[in-house]
């Protein structure tokens, strides 16, 4: 039995819904770039993610734009990055973590709270063999994008470098 709602998608946002949701949403993750661990995902110190990200900018041309969120989940502090196609840096951010929690059963959940969130801004959820089940975060919201919260669902690993 999970302890996860189900599944859930961003929330609709104002503008034209012609086009689909590529333009309605201002933000789409692809849930199959990658997450890896420097150690075992079961035991990892820091935990690693990236997602494709669309936004929408008026005043550019293409007016919406795909770039890459680079995420790294460690005890202290959560790392963000937005960076373009070619790989320079748009933004970055750090939050500085005042919580994680680790409860353990038939999976692991570990929860990640930062100051002045009253909820967890992540959730990452692993099976007894260390396999990646879920990561469930609001990070793109406090980066400024517009959005509901956004399930990690199809993952990818890959060995660290």
């Amino acid at each position: 039995m999970s302890i996860l709602p189900p599944r859930t998608s961003p929330s609709p946002l104002p503008g034209p819904a012609s086009a689909g949701d590529f333009l309605r949403s201002s933000l789409q993750l692809d849930p199959t770039r990658k997450i890896s661990s420097h150690q075992s995902p079961w035991d990892a110190d820091l935990w690693q993610a990236e997602w494709r990200v669309f936004f929408r900018d008026e005043a550019s041309d293409p007016p919406v734009k795909e770039t890459i969120l680079r995420v790294e989940f460690e005890c202290e502090k959560i790392r963000c990055e937005l960076v373009d196609l070619r790989g320079v840096r748009l933004t970055a951010e750090t939050f500085q973590v005042t919580r994680v929690q680790h409860v353990s059963g038939e999976n692991r959940l570990i929860q990640w709270t930062v100051s002045g969130q009253p909820k967890p801004i992540a959730r990452l959820m692993t099976d007894q063999t260390g396999g990646i089940l879920l990561l469930r975060t609001n990070l793109p919201e406090q980066l400024g994008f517009a959005g509901g919260r956004h399930d990690l669902t199809s993952i990818t690993e890959s060995d660290p470098a």
